[in-house]
């Protein structure tokens, strides 16, 4: 750790100078002299005084809240300013044991920048928040480290984090909520209370707002044991980007999510519910004894590998929305555990009453395991269950008897007519009981046109059919109910039917998008880059040909230019790819949608789905953050109307790296020696704040 300590020495260094420039840190008030003085007080061992900590303030010594700080907008609640040590860290307590009270932080509601509960934004580590109330801000309280330097060994404990976030925030990034942890590690959340925490789903992409606790970017061997994390707008425990070997027991999860409402650029996108371990590289979790309970979107999901979740109680999940691709990122279908990851393990899990299609568990991929309790699973089975029943446990209170349609599907006849087929299952979890032998009912746009005898079926068993051939009258609501007559006695009566939309196209765009930034079709130097698309039918009818939109946007989501190309007709199943560009990123990141059939040459079974955005990644570090970013080596401020010399030792941005940070007007390459001058129309970097679509 000894490039840590000479950071710190170096921030103290810095702190020192800064103290000598302007008197003073920080702003906390002397109790002793002045007894209204009032917020996280400590006693300064140099003077023997009462000081105290106030809303804005820099913490660098341990304090007790003596009463409720209510800060106002424009800045975080408190700062962590110093590290502390593993036997001696910076405290933060709530609780007033001479006043035998607790006390909050309160920030002014409805924040959509960037301030802060409790701020720990420069690494530090052995800090301690305990027993305090956060409520109110953009996010409650939020601890960074950086790749090479993690903050560790930060404790949240006995806290209650409620309220914060933004949800009418506009643009990614602006909606937070309840406690974020990045880059951070060997840290725990305990014995928490997290609630109301809101913000934004639609434009956040896989960084929604919203979240209880979120987990990012190489955030290792934390512990999130014990806490209460409920009714957060999109979910409960998050996590993304690369974090391993988490633990996470003994929490109750529930109420977390909402029901879709949808959203034009991300269509295909719902990232609540209960515990998400979002990413492919969620490695190495251990997730036991949970109660997760009640939220909308999957109890547990996992899209990464070699986790290991056990004597957890998931139960009452429903459904976000069921037009979503199960194997999506953005799943938000109410399964209670759900994998899509390699080698992950489920053992001793109560699984129960989950509303996707009635499965409890729904392996895409990557579960194993054994002794769980059940009722039906999506290509699951315990080692040692009779399977059916998937599991060796039955869930209490399943029904005995219950008729359901498990598939519904359409396929044509010829040009004009089609089929309807359908499989009806007994959900009933009684081998040796049957339904009575009945009839399911087809019904075209509510229309009742077809009914077929279906026999008796125990549990488990099913019955598939098909009706038809039934003539095309533009795009058909299509209905298939099981029982139509109502001749067996089921637990639920509720649930015989299921319906879709048929006869038209349907143009999408598959998250197969990718960024291309190397020659021919890009150049990261000069931040140019190509994307990769392909547009595909996934309806029933060939498409006519169409126009793709393809729009450039900045870090908030403002388009900055778009072009159009056209597309092919399509028959269904059929795909078309190409390659557009080269683009040129504006600022350090950007966004980029894909409209498909942008200018509605077509009448679809879906007009929800022709959207999909992603971000084009380039790892460049994060230094132009506004115009005028020339490293002038010279002693020439970007500003300046002197001539410097435009070649990559002096008037391209070297921090940056980038080449085409340099808007040479006069005609002058980035690589060039010719004098150029470094004002704000010819050196500095104009594209900064810019962007490009090819003409």
């Amino acid at each position: 750790m000894e490039n840590k300590k000479g950071m710190v020495l170096a921030m103290a260094i810095a702190t020192a100078f800064l103290v000598a420039m302007v008197g003073s840190a920080s702003a906390h008030c002397n109790q002793t002299a002045n007894p209204n003085c009032h917020g996280c007080c400590y006693v300064n061992s140099s003077d023997d005084c009462t000081w105290c900590y106030e809303c804005g303030d820099t913490v660098t010594e341990s304090c007790t809240l003596d009463a409720d700080l209510n800060c106002s907008a424009g800045a975080h609640g408190l700062t962590i300013g110093a590290s502390g040590t593993a036997a001696d860290p910076i405290v933060i307590d709530g609780y007033n044991a001479s006043q035998n009270q607790y006390f909050a932080i309160r920030g002014p509601g409805g924040v959509n920048t960037q301030y802060y509960g409790i701020y720990n934004g420069q690494s530090y580590d052995n800090v301690t928040i305990a027993n305090l109330t956060v409520e109110g801000f953009f996010t409650g309280i939020w601890i960074e480290g950086t790749y090479s330097n993690r903050a560790e060994r930060n404790n949240i404990t006995n806290c209650t984090v409620r309220d914060n976030g933004n949800r009418s925030a506009g643009g990614p990034g602006v909606s937070r909520g309840g406690i974020w942890c990045k880059y951070c590690c060997n840290s725990s959340i305990t014995n928490c209370t997290i609630y109301n925490n809101t913000g934004k789903l639609c434009d956040e992409g896989c960084e929604p707002g919203g979240v209880g606790v979120f987990l990012h970017s190489y955030s290792d061997h934390n512990t999130i044991a014990n806490n209460s994390i409920h009714n957060n707008y999109v979910a409960g425990i998050y996590s993304k980007m690369r974090c391993m070997h988490n633990y996470v027991a003994d929490n109750e999860v529930y109420e977390n999510g909402h029901v879709y409402d949808y959203c034009p650029v991300d269509p295909n996108w719902y990232v609540g519910g209960g515990i998400r371990l979002e990413c492919m590289m969620t490695n190495y979790w251990l997730v036991e004894h949970n109660y997760v309970h009640d939220n909308i979107g999957p109890g547990i999901y996992v899209r990464g590998k070699h986790n290991v979740f056990r004597y957890n109680n998931v139960t009452n999940e429903t459904d976000a929305v069921t037009t979503i691709s199960p194997d999506s990122a953005g799943f938000g279908l109410g399964a209670g555990m759900y994998s899509c990851g390699v080698n992950n393990t489920i053992y001793n899990n109560t699984v129960c009453n989950n509303s996707y299609k009635g499965r409890d568990i729904y392996n895409q991929s990557g579960f194993t395991g054994n002794n769980n309790t059940c009722t039906f699973a999506l290509d699951y089975c315990d080692d040692d269950a009779l399977c059916p029943p998937p599991c060796v446990n039955i869930c209490l209170g399943a029904l005995e008897l219950d008729l359901r349609v498990l598939e519904k599907y359409e396929t044509w006849h010829n040009d004009t007519h089609y089929y309807v087929n359908y499989t009806i299952v007994n959900y009933g979890w009684n081998t040796t009981l049957s339904s009575n032998p009945g009839h399911a009912g087809i019904l075209i746009d509510g229309q009742l046109v077809d009914t077929q005898y279906v026999p008796a079926l125990s549990g488990y068993e099913q019955h598939t059919n098909a009706s038809g051939p039934w003539q095309v009258t533009g795009i058909d609501n299509v209905t298939v109910c099981a029982d139509i007559y109502n001749t067996t006695a089921e637990g639920d009566e509720t649930n015989n039917c299921t319906s879709n939309i048929f006869g038209g196209p349907d143009l999408t765009v598959p998250m197969t998008l990718d960024s291309l930034w190397e020659p021919p079709y890009g150049d990261a130097s000069l931040k140019n880059f190509s994307v990769s698309y392909t547009i595909e039918n996934i309806g029933d009818k060939r498409s006519n040909a169409s126009v793709t939109k393809f729009i450039l946007m900045d870090e908030n989501l403002v388009e900055v230019c778009n072009i159009t190309n056209s597309t092919p007709a399509l028959d269904p199943g059929e795909s078309s790819s190409g390659i557009v560009g080269p683009f040129t990123m504006p600022g350090t990141k950007c966004y980029f949608r894909v409209v498909a059939d942008a200018t509605d040459n077509n009448t679809e079974n879906s007009e929800d789905n022709n959207w999909t955005r992603f971000m084009p990644s380039y790892n460049y570090p994060g230094c132009c953050d506004k115009c005028g970013d020339v490293n002038c080596r010279d002693g020439v401020t970007a500003g300046d109307t002197t001539r410097i010399r435009a070649h990559l030792h002096h008037g391209v941005p070297l921090d940056c790296g980038w080449a085409g940070d340099v808007n040479c007007r006069d005609g002058v390459t980035a690589g060039d020696t010719t004098r150029i001058r470094a004002h704000l129309h010819h050196g500095v970097p104009l594209p900064c704040c810019g962007g490009r679509c090819p003409t």
